[in-house]
């Protein structure tokens, strides 16, 4: 018997792509340190502030809109595939200053459009298209902005064991608007015992897998955004209503991820994080002829580094077909 595709059976049905629905949870947080003033004019602002602590909680998904697959003229093995992936994520942050009677809470909400084609058995093109709002919610008062980041990175194999890949990132990561060159290696095989890899300005992780169910990483990796808050609280002495707070961290630990099977998986974390904290005012941009990086007022980093937990789970569902052949997605 033929089915056609709107008659098929469910368990007959074919089955086209290789990415599953998941959804995911993370929670991050780091033990409370001093601020020191990175600049001297910085320090009437530093005593208002005083000690500094993080939390973040985040909450995301991720699924395929469209998959389609061509075979190359090598053999079965060589699978040209072009994914269309759609995610939304929704992350509350605390940044906690000691020295403030009211905490401002901090949120990014929003969604992308990704784009991934992989080809000739070697090459795999990405984009990511990111619209999101921030928000401070202070003492009732909502304060929310749109922003849009975007990525586009092209990723050679020169053979399973070896990839380079090029790229530029307009981002907010590192609590400021920097459009930045995006470069990364990666040495060793993902199915292998043991691999390096790094992405300038995201990531680096030296990765063992001691089961195919277990790895364990060294890894450094940058967080951070730029948020409008609210100045009701006078950080900066103008009239501005408005303040824009930066923040930048560089979190390095020891991360264990466990997939207890083909629908679960998990990880923890922990280690010590740098951070630093810069505020930001447009009647001070404009009186020191700021163009193009934002000029912070303040600029301060904790005195010494902060111990951080990190911790996560994910949850997939549906079906998808198998990667033999397309090694490349991975990459």
């Amino acid at each position: 018997t033929t089915f056609t595709r709107s008659h098929a059976p469910a368990s007959q049905r074919v089955v086209r792509n290789y990415i599953r629905p998941s959804f995911s949870f993370n929670t991050f947080f780091t033990a409370e340190e001093p601020l020191a003033p990175v600049r001297r004019f910085s320090q009437s602002v530093n005593d208002s502030l005083s000690d500094y602590r993080y939390t973040e909680t985040q909450l995301s998904f991720i699924t395929p809109l469209y998959t389609h697959t061509a075979f190359g003229k090598k053999d079965s093995t060589d699978v040209n595939t072009f994914h269309l992936l759609f995610t939304a994520s929704a992350v509350r942050i605390k940044p906690v200053f000691s020295g403030l009677e009211n905490q401002h809470i901090l949120s990014r909400t929003g969604i992308s459009l990704r784009a991934l084609y992989t080809f000739n058995s070697k090459f795999v093109l990405f984009y990511d298209a990111s619209p999101f709002v921030v928000a401070d919610n202070y003492l009732g008062q909502k304060i929310s902005k749109p922003r849009f980041a975007t990525t586009a990175v092209f990723n050679w194999m020169v053979h399973p064991g070896f990839s380079l890949r090029a790229g530029f990132t307009r981002t907010f990561r590192l609590g400021n608007k920097h459009v930045l060159p995006t470069f990364g290696v990666r040495l060793g095989r993902l199915d292998g015992k043991i691999y390096f890899t790094a992405q300038y300005p995201r990531f680096a992780a030296l990765v063992i897998q001691p089961s195919p169910q277990l790895s364990i990483s060294a890894y450094s990796r940058a967080y951070g955004n730029l948020f409008f808050i609210s100045n009701r609280d006078s950080l900066y002495p103008g009239n501005d209503e408005q303040l824009q707070l930066g923040q930048l961290g560089l979190a390095n630990g020891l991360r264990i991820d466990f997939r207890a099977n083909s629908n679960f998986s998990c990880f923890a974390s922990a280690g010590f994080s740098q951070n630093r904290i810069l505020l930001y005012s447009e009647s001070f941009n404009n009186a020191v002829g700021a163009v193009g990086l934002l000029r912070p007022f303040y600029h301060g980093r904790i005195s010494e580094p902060a111990l951080f937990v990190h911790a996560g789970i994910s949850v997939r569902f549906g079906k998808a077909k198998t990667a033999t052949g397309n090694y490349l997605m991975y990459d």
